[in-house]
Parts: C-alpha cells; structure tokens; sequence
C-alpha cells in the first residue's frame, strides 16, 4: 500500500472519492464490481461505544513484522474509535456509501472486520472476526460474506483449523492471497484458472493482480493470458488510489480491454458460473443421421453463454427446437438453472 505512511483523516477523505468514482465508472460502463470492506464500511456510527472481538490486543502487530512501530502491539485494536458518527466523524464510518454501492447492484464482502492479518489470529479470533463482519452486514440488509480478500495477502501459514473457520461461516472464494512465497502459493497466476483450495475444496482461489499505472500495459497482456486460457482475474486497488486522473485513466483502460472480450462481474458470480459448469451434465442420444444430445444443469445458477465444442463438423443446430449458428464447431447458448436443453446437430452430406 504506497499511502501507508499517509494521515489516516486525509486517506479516508481519499477513500470516499476514489469509492464515488469508480462508481461513476461502473456504472457507465454497466459493470457490477465486488467492494471488499472492513467492519467500519459497514457502520454509521458507534455511538454505543461498542468494542468488538473483545477489543483485542495483536503481538504480531510489531516492528519485527514489519509495523513501523510498535504502537498496535500494546494498543487495543478499537482504542482510537471516536464513538461518533458518520456525520461527524465522516474518516470512521462508511455505512452510507457501502449502502448505495450495495444499491448500486455491487456486491459486498469480507476484507476481514478488523483487517486482521490471516495466518496470525487464531481460529477462535477468526470466528468472532465473522461473527462481527456479519452482524453488521446484517444490521445493513446485506447477505453475510461468501468472498473473501486476505488483508495484507496474508494467508501464508493459514493452518487447516483457520481454513475451516473460513469454510465453516459460508466463503466459497478467496482472492489478495500470498504470492510472495512459492511454497504458500494459493493462487493460479500462469493462466489464472480458478483452483480449490487444497485443504478445504468447496472453497475456490481466484489470482489477483494490483492495478496501478505504470503496470497497465502487463496488466493488459495478464488478460489477454487468462483470456487464452479460460481464466478469471481479480484486478484491484484501494479505493483512495482511484482519485489521481492517473488511476483513472488506467481502470478506464481496463474496463475498456475487458469489455471488449471478457464477462466483467462480482467473484461470487463468476465463481458460482465455473462451479455449475463443472456440474453440466451431457448425455448423447444418437449420433446419425442426427447427433442428438441433451445438457443438463442440476445447478441453481443460470449459464447465460454456456459453450460446447462439438465433436462433430456442423453449421447450424437446434437447442430445444430454436436454430442456432454454430462457429468452429462451437455452440453457444443460455442454459436456466435446474433445467436440461435438447441439441440437434445438423451434419453434413459428407459425415
């Protein structure tokens, strides 16, 4: 993070801007993104004075870890809050804004309540982290979190008790997660396919890539890599970073690269698509003088755009009575939830 060092009042003034631009941008560009938050973009206030995972102090938040200091160590985490609320304390609490991205049509997820580092907070601190992060999603009308982001790429280490914390409280997606160590690789960052977590396969790893200016033209070329190869890829960038005309000119870039050949939507929406592709279920009925099949999606998430390769030559085909075009031996079609389509290809004189 290059504002790290910033005044924390300055960088949330920042965050609210970057946050209403990219909304701008969304919308213009019909995209529906995935906001991950904090505990406190979900709040309007704390006038209650409420503390949460019992106001913890974190050791591991020291000089030796890489803090520039060693204040959070001795400090309980929720100390500096000002009990106020949004209108007073605009840098605290983020709940409007997070509400009408919600509205927006974007979805809302877990950075973590407390932005706590992964592999250092035990299980137990890992529950009441969901627990809070829920209850005021929850509080907002907001559906508890599926999708996860590691704050600090911190999921190096991450022992089989914490992951199944994680996969206990409903996340079936994970991205921000380490790529500085080979051995705590997580993520597919080759050809960005979408990989189950090891351990604890229900949950699946989407890689990431940090959007900034001077990496856009490898940011363009990382596309065109998970677009060769059927990926999917997570860009993102704190929300305070998109205020310089810089950060813009490049998220609009991407938007514009993407659009032109990928589906732009939330993780949960596009993990949810790979995972009922993976459950399509194809049963062949005859092979002449038609090929007739049929395509079955046991799944309750609708596959606008499935795409078969057929094994045979054809032109044209039918999918339950309706022609449709048939390109390279592909056919494309929208298939609805729990439903099966009956495909009739019509081969040539020649097969």
């Amino acid at each position: 993070d290059p504002q790290t060092g910033d005044d924390p009042i300055v960088r949330a003034g920042r965050m609210r801007a970057g946050a209403t631009w990219l909304q701008g941008l969304f919308a213009r560009n019909n995209v529906r993104a995935t906001f991950y938050t904090n505990g406190y973009n979900l709040l309007t206030g704390n006038r209650a004075q409420q503390r949460w995972l019992a106001d913890p102090t974190f050791a591991w938040a020291d000089r030796a870890h890489g803090w520039p200091s060693d204040y959070w160590a001795t400090t309980p985490w929720f100390a500096p809050d000002p009990f106020a609320d949004e209108t007073s304390a605009p840098a605290w609490y983020f709940g409007s804004q997070t509400a009408e991205l919600a509205a927006a049509g974007h979805r809302i997820e877990s950075h973590t309540f407390a932005h706590l580092h992964g592999a250092f907070s035990e299980p137990a601190v890992w529950q009441s982290d969901f627990d809070a992060w829920n209850a005021a999603a929850q509080a907002m009308q907001l559906p508890p979190a599926t999708s996860l982001a590691f704050p600090w790429s911190s999921s190096a280490g991450m022992s089989l008790a914490q992951w199944q914390v994680v996969a206990r409280n409903g996340v079936r997606s994970l991205t921000r997660t380490n790529w500085r160590q080979e051995r705590f690789a997580l993520a597919d960052r080759t050809t960005y396919a979408i990989r189950p977590l090891a351990s604890t396969p229900l949950i699946a790893v989407v890689g990431d890539e940090y959007v900034r200016p001077q990496e856009l033209v490898r940011l363009q070329q990382r596309l065109g890599t998970a677009l060769a190869n059927g990926g999917v890829i997570d860009l993102w960038a704190h929300t305070e970073e998109a205020v310089t005309p810089a950060q813009q000119r490049t998220w609009q870039a991407l938007v514009d690269a993407a659009q032109s050949a990928a589906w732009i939507s939330t993780v949960p929406d596009i993990v949810a698509y790979h995972a009922a592709v993976r459950q399509v279920r194809v049963v062949v009925q005859a092979e002449a003088p038609q090929y007739r099949f049929s395509v079955t999606n046991p799944t309750a998430t609708p596959l606008a755009g499935l795409t078969l390769v057929l094994p045979v030559a054809a032109t044209s085909a039918t999918v339950n009575r309706q022609s449709i075009p048939v390109q390279d031996q592909r056919l494309s079609f929208d298939l609805a939830a729990q439903s099966t389509a009956q495909i009739v290809v019509m081969l040539p004189a020649s097969s």
